[in-house]
């Protein structure tokens, strides 16, 4: 849970964030001391306050969150086939999983 992250990106005190979701701050230090898990509608006021999907809040990787991590030359590539028809796209995924294939035979 990434919960200290996103309240000191929002320049918030545990205090702050315990008075906006109307509980007490030691509830709150248990979230983010991972003492106590928070129910699915204190996670959704969270993520809102936060400005944040839950997946973001919890530290789930997204594909989305993912993409924001690329390499440069990775984002390329996928503008690249963001470009190509279905038939296209199935030719570019047996081209590659037998380049990894032919990977992990070099490697074993």
């Amino acid at each position: 849970m990434r919960f200290a992250e996103f309240r000191k990106k929002q320049n918030l005190t545990q205090n702050q964030v315990a008075n906006a979701l109307n509980m007490a701050p030691t509830t709150y230090a248990g979230y983010e001391q991972k003492r106590v898990e928070p129910s699915i509608s204190t996670l959704k006021k969270l993520s809102k306050l936060y400005n944040c999907s839950i997946d973001e809040l919890v530290g789930v990787e997204t594909t989305a969150s993912k993409r924001n991590e690329a390499t440069e030359f990775q984002n390329e590539l996928l503008d690249l086939i963001m470009q190509l028809d279905e038939t296209q796209i199935e030719k570019v995924k047996i081209y590659v999983n037998g380049m990894l294939g032919n990977l992990i035979k070099l490697r074993g």
